[in-house]
């Protein structure tokens, strides 16, 4: 490729020595010509086998309960690493402690039956791993993989420790691997690979992603099961442990960045790097030995050393792989190409970036906010193999930022591979199921009671189903006959869950929506005119990942009348109130995820009973609701009476509700509710704003969350040096704004109106939001839209709101009246 020598000065000094220099004759520096990647004869390179490791590599399907893929945590554009940041408390257990490590999320706690478990540290949130994520890019030529080089360059068939598939060149696969049988990354507990390829032998490939690559597309248009894909890329269709770290290793092999700024400089392009990035490179050579160990053109010499980030008796590195005790506390040196890409650094993961990274190489000998631990760090190597450098003579230009700056920027910015930064092929990728806002999900309670049932009311009432096209629906009254026939006219839209025989309140969920991942019915301990159950199903939307439960029950009826000194209806319905209460507290207990009942409740809004679910109001007996409940329809038609006999869709906080309506189809003595809503939960960040509207489009037809990417989530003020992201998802329901809406993102900032164009940036604009008029700056909305509206802010210090509007494309433009506000201080 190239080979280029340069005459250098002084190379011995070790990021610049504060006071000395050791000697050290001037050598001729010889960049070596990258060679070719090291492919192991076991595992030759084929096309057909490289799209099988895409594939498989952005495939959450590979998870036990689909919501982490390789790619999760290994995002090209973070440069390989992973672009989410979460703690691990580290060695002591305490979170906010001095020990605590910057890691990946993994997946939430799960036990053998893959069901959600409350985990010691993490509770229902993802687990987060203890190392943050290294970058994959560069890994191909390493004898071992991860911090700790655990994963060796032999690679041995994790189903028989005696074959040895790959005798040499395997370390990538070794490493691919480790995370799939992880219970902290990608398992649930005692996951095995029995459980993997019997569960790649049933899905559809990436079924969960969105916007996938042409070559993957293609070639899931000829193989659209993994069972094809293996045939395909290995003579039959077998799916093995092995043979999945064949494919990913294959496909991780055909990824390196060598088309950087300083690639093509070095190849001869004298145009390739600015002035300063050409400084930056030459005193990265004559003023640092950063070289020494950052050994271009990897930029890595893939040897560990102990730079003394914590105490190595919290994470013991290396030694735990060899033990030999002279590795306490040593981790592989990571690759500086496309370093400016990542937002955490080392394996500790809270250095943030390159000045993050020089402030603590200065920490020996310059005041800075870091602290390095001596006790076992391993000296920095020089060309000259009779002298090392030691931490406390370190000064990486302590006393000129202006100088550090110069060699930062060559390293945030020579060193990128604008293919890795833009996710362009061979980097390109689908967009996961993980990455998108919660998809809206419409749910219908209908009572199918009929004292004339015959085959014109199963018709009326299919036809108002399917009319409907709602995705979760809970019918009450649904004897045994009505069951039947409803699911013989529906049996292809919906999946029937009917509990007991003598259960008459199932639950229908549209096919392919949804995996049910458990399943009850919980008998009231009072009757009315029969037995009544709460029935619930824990169930995980298939794009998107998110869980929540659904409630079908029902309560007496007002009219009913009981014996002397039996309980009456209302004491009756205050009972099962109770139980459906307590039931959802421990299920939000249990589960963490979203909850919400539907039902015929047989209750006024002004009932004890609803004041209960709703109000927090005692019952009778002093009995307080231990769950706060939200009427779905009262949230977005306030100022509109609920019939007395419309069913009720209950929710809890965390779930949106965007849309609400009570139909009037004279197909049952109640009307049936729906309601369109958005499972929050825990992939959610940041405030609902609900934007008004002067038309006559519901209010509640378009909502937006915001998610704040640094700083703490929950918190409206940053700082200028946190390089504040905001993202807003938008929530659209089609049927109110039509399918060519426009959406603006506004920002005022200190007064001023700033509106984003059509390149991302933002322009000044005279305007207020009442004058807003149509320009170029505009985008088609989509039932759900994530909008990047500020990216990588720092330094600005002042007042900032968020206007979202969009456009029907009838002249009237709908903004929200409350701002979505925050502040970033010095």
């Amino acid at each position: 490729m190239y080979k280029k020598s340069l005459q250098v000065f002084n190379v011995c000094i070790s990021l610049l020595l504060a006071s000395n220099t050791f000697a050290q004759d001037n050598p001729v520096i010889e960049i070596d010509a990258l060679e070719p990647v090291p492919v192991p004869v076991e595992n030759p390179i084929t096309e057909a086998k490289r799209v099988l490791g895409k594939i498989l590599f952005w495939d959450e399907q590979l998870s036990s309960n689909n919501t982490v893929a390789c790619g999760t945590c290994h995002m090209p554009a973070s440069g390989g690493s992973d672009n989410r940041l979460a703690i691990n408390p580290g060695i002591d257990l305490l979170f906010g402690t001095d020990d605590d490590i910057v890691g990946s999320p993994g997946i939430r706690s799960l036990d053998v039956n893959g069901l959600a478990i409350e985990d010691p540290l993490f509770g229902h949130s993802a687990q987060v791993t203890g190392r943050a994520a290294q970058t994959f890019l560069t890994a191909m030529y390493a004898d071992s993989n991860f911090w700790d080089g655990r994963a060796s360059d032999s690679f041995v068939d994790p189903l028989d420790p005696n074959n040895i598939l790959i005798a040499s060149g395997g370390a990538l696969e070794s490493q691919a691997v480790g995370p799939i049988l992880s219970s902290v990354e990608m398992a649930k507990q005692s996951r095995t690979w029995a459980d993997v390829t019997e569960k790649l032998a049933q899905v559809s490939p990436l079924m969960l992603a969105t916007k996938i690559p042409a070559d993957m597309s293609e070639a899931l248009l000829l193989n659209n099961s993994y069972t094809e894909l293996f045939e395909r890329a290995f003579g039959d269709g077998e799916i093995t442990p092995g043979r999945i770290a064949m494919a990913i290793a294959t496909y991780e092999r055909t990824l390196f960045p060598d088309q950087s700024p300083w690639d093509l400089y070095m190849a001869g392009d004298d145009t390739a790097m600015t002035a300063r990035q050409i400084d930056g490179w030459e005193q990265f050579l004559d003023k640092t030995v950063c070289d020494n160990c950052h050994v271009p053109p990897l930029f890595t010499d893939n040897l560990s050393y102990n730079i003394g980030l914590r105490p190595a008796v919290e994470d013991i590195g290396l030694l735990e792989v060899t033990g030999v005790l002279s590795d306490l506390g040593r981790f592989k040196t990571p690759s500086l190409r496309n370093i400016g890409l990542r937002k955490s650094l080392m394996h500790v993961g809270w250095i943030t970036d390159m000045q993050d990274a020089v402030d603590f190489y200065n920490a020996g000998s310059n005041e800075t906010q870091h602290t390095q631990f001596p006790e076992n760090q391993t000296d920095i190597p020089t060309r000259n193999s009779n002298n090392v450098v030691e931490y406390e003579t370190l000064s990486f230009f302590g006393e000129s930022r202006d100088r550090q700056a110069i060699i930062i920027e060559f390293l945030n910015n020579a060193l990128t591979d604008p293919r890795v930064a833009a996710e362009t092929f061979p980097f390109d990728r689908p967009v996961l199921a993980s990455e998108l806002a919660p998809a809206p999900v419409k749910l219908m309670s209908l009572n199918v009671q009929s004292s004339a049932w015959d085959s014109v009311k199963a018709n009326s009432i299919a036809a108002l189903i399917s009319s409907q096209s709602a995705d979760v629906i809970a019918l009450q009254e649904a004897e045994s006959i009505q069951k039947a026939d409803l699911l013989s006219r529906l049996q292809n839209q919906y999946d029937f869950y009917t509990f007991q025989t003598d259960n008459s309140h199932p639950i229908l969920l549209k096919k392919n929506l949804f995996q049910v991942l458990e399943s009850g019915a919980i008998a009231s301990p009072v009757d009315c005119v029969s037995q009544r159950y709460i029935n619930y199903l824990l169930v995980q939307q298939v794009i998107t990942g998110h869980q929540f439960v659904v409630y079908n029950s029902q309560f007496c009826s007002s009219q009913l009348t009981f014996e002397q000194g039996e309980l009456s209806g209302e004491q009756r319905n205050q009972s099962h109130a109770q139980l459906l209460a307590q039931t959802m507290e421990n299920h939000l207990a249990q589960y963490q995820v979203p909850v919400v009942a539907l039902g015929d409740f047989n209750a006024t809004r002004s009932s004890t009973t609803m004041r209960y679910l709703l109000d927090s109001a005692d019952l009778d007996n002093g009995i307080n609701t231990p769950i706060a409940l939200n009427d779905s329809w009262q949230l977005v038609n306030s100022t509109i009476v609920k019939e007395p006999l419309t069913d009720w869709i209950l929710s809890s906080g965390d779930i949106t509700v965007l849309k609400a309506a009570a139909i009037d189809a004279q197909v049952s003595d109640h009307m049936p509710l729906t309601a369109t809503v958005v499972i929050e939960g825990d992939k959610s960040f940041g405030d609902l704003a609900a934007l008004s509207t002067s038309s006559d489009i519901t209010q509640s037809s378009f909502r937006g969350a915001v998610s704040k990417s640094s700083g703490n989530s929950d918190s409206t003020q940053f700082s200028t040096v946190d390089k504040l992201s905001i993202n807003t998802t938008i929530y659209v329901d089609k049927d109110d704004v039509g399918s060519n809406a426009e959406l603006f993102t506004i920002v005022i900032f200190d007064g001023n109106y700033y509106m984003k164009n059509s390149l991302g940036a933002f322009l000044a604009w005279d305007g207020t939001a009442d004058n807003l008029v149509a320009s170029e700056v505009n985008h088609v909305l989509n039932a759900t839209e994530a909008v990047a509206v500020i990216s990588g802010l720092s330094g600005f210090a002042g007042d900032f709101q968020i206007l979202i509007a969009y456009s029907t494309g009838s002249g009237v433009y709908v903004y929200n009246q409350e701002p979505i506000h925050f502040q970033v201080v010095n």
